[in-house]
């Protein structure tokens, strides 16, 4: 969503790839959480303490937050990925980077490309500053650009970026 028009925005934890938590029926905080328990409906799943590190309370704060830390924050947290070239905060960083840096990500128009196989979402964003293909793979299967799959017209191509480190140029 980040690649498409419209103002994007993060929730806190994604960019670090926070999981959704498990939170006991006796520190639920979200009335609609609590009202219909043991249904998985509410919030609070979703607003947990953010996880910065994996010191006590994630690094969130000294005293006890207001829900429980999730088991992931000794290795899903801010800091052991700030460094990491290949971590997932990297990666949004770098698409971030590249959102502001082009404007056809910015205001370009949406056009979409043709005979993608199916899981497979590709499409241009487009302007006056030039032209940018998307192809984003939602399966466990590599997907390539010849035969009956989508084929990009114009070129010659570079990789912007890439989830394959190494894949850019």
């Amino acid at each position: 969503y980040l690649t498409l028009p419209g103002i994007p925005f993060l929730y806190y934890g994604e960019e670090i790839g926070m999981p959704s938590s498990s939170i006991p029926r006796k520190s639920l905080r979200d009335p609609v959480g609590i009202r219909f328990w043991p249904l998985p409906v509410g919030r609070d799943c979703a607003r947990t303490p953010m996880q910065w590190n994996g010191e006590a309370n994630a690094g969130f704060s000294r005293a006890e937050p207001w829900l429980p830390v999730d088991k992931s924050y000794r290795k899903v947290n801010v800091d052991a990925q700030i460094r990491e070239r290949e971590s997932l905060l990297s990666f949004y960083r770098r698409l971030l980077r590249l959102r502001k840096e082009k404007p056809a990500l910015q205001v370009g128009r949406y056009r979409a490309l043709p005979g993608a196989d199916m899981g497979i979402l590709a499409y241009f964003r487009e302007g006056e500053e030039g032209r940018i293909a998307v192809l984003l793979n939602f399966t466990n299967r590599p997907f390539t650009l010849n035969g009956k799959a989508a084929k990009i017209e114009g070129g010659p191509w570079r990789i912007l970026l890439s989830t394959y480190p190494g894949k850019e140029g």
